[in-house]
């Protein structure tokens, strides 16, 4: 008479035991990696803030006044149409400001700050920085202006003709490319300060 084979309890529960516990230790492994993602997500999250606080921060008009001034007035020319008088006064103000911007190394002090922002901003914020700098080294070439709406690119165009003043009845005091520098730096620095508020107003929802 043939031996009908039966299934062993002890051997189904010692795989069983197995099978669960590699399924526990797999659920571990990925809730672990999870939380650990989460808080370097979170930590990079508080940088991000807090880069972005200190940054705007520090272009205070009390704590750097050259370059408060240098952005504000290039936005009076980025906003709004002037008459000859008025731009008079803002040509003097730019004689000002492009000679206390060289002498007191506001280049450098800007470049430090932008770059804490590289590290922890977005990918937005860091091409901002990217051309602001190059504007203010005088090399607007290197930017490639098309990616931003159409009055920076408008008004990079205008201001990019030597003849652009012409005329008009105004004693220019700098030359084109420091006020070119002056207004760009101006208008990219309002985009960027827009494109921080708005991350961080995305934060606090």
């Amino acid at each position: 008479m043939a031996r009908t084979s039966t299934a062993n309890p002890y051997l189904f529960a010692v795989i069983t035991a197995i099978f669960s516990a590699m399924l526990t230790l797999l659920g571990n492994y990925y809730a672990a990696k999870w939380q650990v993602n989460n808080s370097i997500s979170e930590r990079q999250f508080e940088h991000r803030v807090s880069a972005y606080n200190s940054f705007v921060e520090s272009i205070a008009s009390e704590k750097s006044p050259v370059l408060s001034q240098m952005f504000n007035l290039g936005n009076v020319l980025y906003y709004s149409n002037q008459t000859d008088i008025e731009l008079q006064v803002i040509e003097n103000q730019f004689e000002i400001l492009v000679n206390n911007y060289y002498k007191s190394g506001q280049f450098w002090k800007l470049n430090s700050q932008f770059s804490v922002l590289t590290v922890h901003g977005s990918s937005t914020v860091k091409m901002y920085c990217e051309d602001i700098t190059a504007v203010l080294m005088m090399r607007d070439d290197l930017v490639d202006w098309k990616k931003y709406n159409n009055k920076i690119q408008a008004l990079h165009e205008t201001f990019t003709q030597d003849n652009k003043n012409e005329d008009t009845y105004i004693d220019l005091k700098v030359n084109q490319k420091e006020r070119l520098m002056m207004i760009m730096s101006s208008a990219l620095y309002s985009a960027m300060i827009e494109q921080i508020s708005l991350e961080l107003q995305e934060t606090e929802s």
